[in-house]
């Protein structure tokens, strides 16, 4: 099983799955009630293993945050790459997470992301896009409370983005307005409310895709300065 504490580990911010033990636990429960008693030995539940929300100041288990033993000494030590910058309990995460996805909303100028693309409004997007994403399914996953830290948001985020980059030709409109949205939400976003949210696995591939771009721009005008150069030779005018 690969390390949980590894970099890749770090994008994929699903809550762990309902923790085993060899009694019987109440319908519904999620871990063993015995867990939560003062004289519990099971790490994760002891009156030590427990971490302080930055929003509310609640102390909350590690166990219940999610947070394995790894995770929780990286954290302890200050080199865990999220925890370190901000640690939210359960609630606020979720408080935390609508509140990011509201502000992604508000920069959607065009309703460019606004909800999932159709082959109706976008012919072979399906075919070309393999991961689709969009806000409105973004929201029914918080919603959900799947989640138990906002990074997922900026994973997602960047995903969106690097989809509609993908699907358009460089400096179209709708590229054009991937970018802009791209670079409005990092620096009134994610500079901001979604500062502990550290770029996903997708940001080098938007940044190629940026540069790409660029190059062929730059391609463009230097092939039209040719063709302009040579137009003046060819009509005497050259001096």
């Amino acid at each position: 099983m690969d390390d949980p504490t590894s970099s890749a580990d770090f994008h994929s911010f699903t809550a762990p799955a309902t923790i085993r033990s060899e009694d019987p636990l109440p319908e519904g429960a999620t871990v063993n009630p015995m867990w939560y008693h003062p004289e519990t030995s099971k790490w994760g539940f002891t009156e030590v293993d427990m971490l302080t929300c930055d929003s509310c100041s609640l102390w909350v288990h590690a166990g219940c945050a999610g947070v394995n033993e790894k995770e929780y000494d990286l954290t302890s030590n200050g080199d865990h790459p999220i925890y370190n910058t901000e640690f939210l309990c359960r609630i606020c995460c979720r408080n935390r997470s609508l509140e990011i996805i509201n502000r992604l909303t508000q920069e959607d100028k065009l309703f460019l992301f606004a909800e999932p693309v159709t082959d109706k409004v976008a012919p072979n997007y399906l075919d070309v896009i393999k991961n689709p994403m969009d806000l409105q399914t973004m929201l029914i996953r918080v919603e959900r409370d799947e989640y138990k830290n906002y990074a997922w948001v900026r994973e997602l985020f960047e995903l969106m983005v690097l989809n509609a980059l993908t699907f358009n030709r460089y400096h179209t409109a709708f590229w054009l307005e991937a970018k802009r949205y791209y670079d409005a939400c990092l620096n009134n976003v994610f500079m901001t409310m979604g500062k502990a949210a550290p770029p996903s696995k997708y940001e080098a591939d938007i940044l190629e895709n940026f540069e790409k771009a660029r190059k062929a721009k730059q391609a463009e005008e230097d092939r039209i300065q040719e063709d302009k150069t040579t137009e003046k030779k060819r009509s005497g005018r050259w001096i």
